[in-house]
């Protein structure tokens, strides 16, 4: 694969500018790296002039020629935003390799069900969707359900105030429920407040097979299962 390309998306929002550069290869894959640059897009355009000429025609996979070929490039023209530049090109090679190899997108649906929602009904990619810590009520789980994804769940459904989540685990299909820690944020009950640690997935688990109504090792295993499947990992 090959690199043939490079477009810059600058999107204007009332709080700030998002600017995006979408890398293109000669195999068709897309990838898009995204990183906030406050009213530089100019510099962030001129940048990728530099970039093109040092990677067009070359496999944007290969991690460590990426890095030695970055080097060849005027760092301190453009200060910050030749590193947010170079922040949103690694994220757009990464981006475009998850999808050749089928990795899941995951995303992090806080405060914005109807807009995630909207955008994934209308996503053209077949790789799999995470929507991580999921903290939705029986609507949108629904609703969501209905697309396909996966629902990785913290430590907030231990919480005392988790009624409506704890509600719609119980609708979630078996086969698209995943576990995680989210360290060092987010620890279960009895640590909420506390620096998280990957050994309290104990609790969390224990208390989504107890809503579940399957033991902790039957959980251990379906999550194993799904999480292997997801990421498309040889078992």
């Amino acid at each position: 694969m090959k690199t043939t390309g490079f477009r810059l998306l600058q999107l204007g929002t009332p709080w700030r500018n998002l600017s995006y550069i979408i890398v293109e290869t000669d195999e068709g894959i897309t990838g898009i790296g995204e990183a906030r640059v406050l009213g530089k897009t100019h510099t962030v355009a001129e940048y990728l002039k530099d970039v093109e000429r040092h990677f067009i025609g070359h496999d944007p996979f290969d991690i460590e020629s990426l890095y030695r070929r970055f080097t060849l490039l005027d760092f301190g023209k453009a200060g910050e935003v030749v590193h947010t530049g170079l922040a949103m090109v690694e994220m757009a090679f990464w981006d475009a390799k998850g999808k050749e190899l089928n990795k899941p997108l995951i995303i992090h649906c806080r405060d914005s069900f109807s807009d995630v929602f909207d955008t994934l009904s209308t996503r053209e990619t077949t790789n799999p969707i995470i929507l991580h810590s999921w903290t939705g009520g029986n609507k949108w789980t629904k609703k969501f359900i209905d697309l396909g994804v996966y629902f990785s769940i913290s430590g907030i459904v231990t919480y005392d105030t988790a009624h409506d989540l704890q509600a719609a685990v119980k609708n979630i299909p078996i086969d698209k429920i995943l576990l995680e820690t989210d360290v060092p944020y987010l620890a279960p009950q009895p640590f909420k407040g506390k620096r998280n640690n990957p050994t309290y997935i104990k609790f969390t688990g224990g208390k989504l097979a107890e809503l579940l109504g399957v033991t902790p090792n039957e959980l251990s295993k379906i999550t194993i299962t799904n999480t292997n499947k997801v990421m498309n990992r040889e078992t």
